[in-house]
């Protein structure tokens, strides 16, 4: 059963109506917080795979996001802060919509500190094509947040759940 919860877009572009993308809009493809991410590999930069099997035993941070996108972009200062801030005891994936050669060569002029990996078929499937999304496990591997849209201060949202999380498995 899907969550019944109500989750909107956050756009950094405008608050005004007329500007697409400026207001709140129902995200689709809602994940069931509470339940263990679905089954999905995906390639890293330099081939190796990862397992969505893998994201237990500490807290993890999924963003999905893509070269092109640029609320992605503004989001990633950010989210170094946050790798700064909680550096090994969080894990910090970064689900690129694009090809290694364009990720490399945008890390290049823009550092973002996440392990980047590339999306599948699968992935899309799963997260769908918009970007940027949010997604946050427990040590358990349980979905704990979920939500698509960013901007220059998303990462203090982020922040106050992976507090949350943390204070909730003490």
């Amino acid at each position: 059963i899907r969550s019944q919860r109500i989750v909107s877009y956050r756009w950094l572009l405008s608050k005004d109506r007329s500007i697409p993308g400026g207001v709140a809009t129902p995200a689709s493809q809602l994940l069931d917080v509470g339940k263990h991410l679905p089954s999905f590999a995906v390639p890293t930069l330099n081939g190796n795979l990862i397992h969505s099997s893998e994201l237990k035993n500490k807290i993890h941070v999924i963003n999905w996001w893509g070269t092109w996108c640029g609320a992605c972009v503004i989001e990633i200062p950010g989210f170094n802060k946050l790798v700064e801030e909680f550096g090994p005891s969080v894990g910090f994936v970064a689900i690129a919509q694009d090809t290694p050669e364009k990720v490399n060569t945008f890390l290049i002029r823009h550092p973002f500190t996440f392990l980047h990996t590339l999306a599948t078929e699968a992935t899309v499937a799963l997260f769908g094509g918009n970007a940027p999304r949010t997604i946050v496990l427990n040590s358990k591997g349980q979905v704990v947040f979920d939500e698509r849209g960013g901007g220059p201060d998303r990462y203090k949202d982020i922040r106050k759940v992976i507090l949350q999380t943390q204070a909730n498995e003490r």
